[in-house]
């Protein structure tokens, strides 16, 4: 993993199938100029405490290319991004993100799976307040409505932050909604089960679970695998786009 540790970052577009590429895109590597090993040389050399505050600034500058785009081209605006971010450093997993893409934990040795982020969706205040019951947010008309994100002046693009202490043998999977908006937990954690011998395979198995229940919706899977001497050496990223066609 080395002394800047692993970064895994998912981001789904919104606005259309181009404008939301763009709008992911431009986040992605927004994402990227400030993980240079320049920008962590001074938020590594500070008290680790800092590193939600480094997120935060992280996810302004990812919104603040969206909009200087959008300024630069009236015709892209509408577009946006969710945006999740892991970063693992020192031992421990740090989880920022802004609408429903979401982080699990797979533990290895208890073969479950756990969800560590809240979806910053319509659907899940409806839940949070006792309105609709988790069972039915898949099948919800409003489930595409999110209440985070990154390029719309009508929502926060303000992360939420959750620090989580690894432990050795875990796996961590962040994907976008055309994978958890179509599957269940509980499939998806059987898929893990299954193919915990291979990232690559279980990746594509995932993918292949979420076509399999008829996935409307761009499908993005990050596996990152910690190894039983508290390093992360294995991560694996798929992504699959896709058109709607009417």
């Amino acid at each position: 993993m080395g002394e800047w540790g692993l970064l895994s970052v998912v981001a789904d577009g919104m606005g259309g199938p181009e404008a939301g590429e763009i709008a992911s895109t431009i986040a992605i590597e927004a994402v990227r100029r400030s993980f240079s090993v320049e920008q962590l040389k001074p938020v590594l050399g500070q008290n680790q405490e800092d590193i939600p505050g480094f997120l935060k600034t992280v996810f302004k500058r990812a919104n603040d290319a969206i909009m200087q785009h959008v300024l630069a081209n009236p015709d892209a605006i509408g577009m946006g991004t969710t945006l999740e971010v892991l970063w693992v450093i020192h031992g421990t997993a740090y989880i920022a993100w802004a609408g429903d893409s979401r982080c699990y934990v797979f533990n290895t040795d208890k073969g479950c799976l756990s969800r560590i982020t809240k979806d910053h969706s319509y659907v899940q205040e409806l839940v949070d307040r006792g309105e609709l019951n988790t069972e039915d947010m898949m099948s919800h008309p409003d489930s595409n409505i999110i209440t985070r994100g990154l390029g719309d002046i009508d929502v926060l693009y303000e992360p939420e932050i959750a620090v989580y202490p690894v432990t050795p043998g875990e796996i961590f999977l962040l994907c976008s909604e055309g994978l958890c908006g179509y599957c269940t937990d509980k499939e998806i954690e059987k898929v893990i089960c299954k193919k915990l011998d291979s990232i690559p395979e279980c990746c594509q198995a995932l993918i292949d679970l979420a076509l399999d229940a008829g996935g409307e919706d761009n499908i993005t899977v990050s596996l990152v695998s910690t190894l039983q001497d508290n390093e992360v050496r294995h991560k694996s990223s798929w992504r699959i786009k896709i058109k709607k066609l009417f």
